[in-house]
Order: C-alpha cells, then sequence, then structure tokens
C-alpha cells in the first residue's frame, strides 16, 4: 500500500512541477484561462437587458462562438500534452490523473484523506461501507455541511 501511494504523491508532484517549469504548459495554462475570462465577459454582455441591437448581439454571439472553439483546442493541446508525459500515470490511476491536470490542481488535504482511507481498506482496517461514510464525512467537514446533508452507509 505503501508504495501506491508513493507512486501516486509522487506523480502529483511530478505534475504539478511541470506545469509551473515547462513554459509550453504555463503558456497554454494561462491562454485557457484567459479565453475562458473574455468568455465570461461577453457572457455576460450577452445577458445584460441594455443590449437591444441584434446586430451586436449577433457579432458578440459570433466572438463567444469563436472563443469557445478556441478554448477547446487549447484544451485538447493541453490534454494531450499531459497525456503524453504522463501516460502511465494516466493509464494507472486515471481518476486521480484527471484531477492532478485540471487546472486548479488537486487539493492536498482531499488526496491524502483519500489515500488514507483507501490504505485501511486495502489493509482490512475498515469494510468499504467505513470508507464510504469516512469520504462523505471528510465532505461534511470540508464544506461545512450539515450533519444530516448525506445518507450514511450501514457500518
Amino acid at each position: 500500500m505503501a508504495t501506491i501511494r508513493k507512486n501516486i504523491l509522487k506523480w502529483v508532484k511530478e505534475v504539478e512541477d511541470f506545469r509551473k517549469k515547462n513554459t509550453e504548459c504555463r503558456d497554454l495554462l494561462q491562454k485557457i484561462k484567459n479565453l475562458e475570462n473574455q468568455k465570461t465577459v461577453i457572457h455576460s454582455k450577452l445577458h445584460n437587458e441594455e443590449y437591444q441591437n441584434q446586430e451586436e448581439f449577433h457579432e458578440l454571439n459570433f466572438k463567444i462562438s469563436q472563443i469557445a472553439q478556441e478554448k477547446r483546442e487549447a484544451d485538447k493541446a493541453y490534454e494531450d500534452m499531459m497525456g503524453n508525459k504522463f501516460a502511465e500515470f494516466k493509464k494507472t490511476y486515471q481518476s486521480i490523473y484527471e484531477m492532478a491536470i485540471n487546472q486548479d490542481g488537486i487539493d492536498k488535504n482531499t488526496l491524502n484523506h483519500v489515500l488514507n482511507v483507501f490504505t485501511q481498506l486495502k489493509e482490512n482496517k475498515i469494510s468499504y461501507n467505513q470508507g464510504t461514510n469516512l469520504g462523505l464525512k471528510y465532505i461534511e467537514n470540508k464544506f461545512d455541511l450539515p450533519e444530516d446533508f448525506f445518507n450514511y452507509l450501514p457500518e
């Protein structure tokens, strides 16, 4: 179990380092962020009731379509770059890989919690239901949800 945890943490660190140090990766992430911001600005203009001019409305719709296409292309380039660089991580632990390459990165506290519960489960220290309940309780505490927010599994 320690090996799985160690490998996952190593790969997550490598992804973080690559995102910080690789110029092409940083540029793509910045481009994606800028395009998302542009899209948000135009989207807010489109939903502004003061826009009665149909021509301008159509121009904004066209512009938002162009930005969305450019963002899809940048997202794909980023995903391809990361998939090629971290193919083994993607193949072995796809869900964790996807969280790690997410533009916001991965929440380390949540990752450590998941790995701790996973280790306890694999070492037969807890049941599947207990592990699920620990995850629900973690989310409940993290997001300050009411105690009865989730329906816990019978242990």
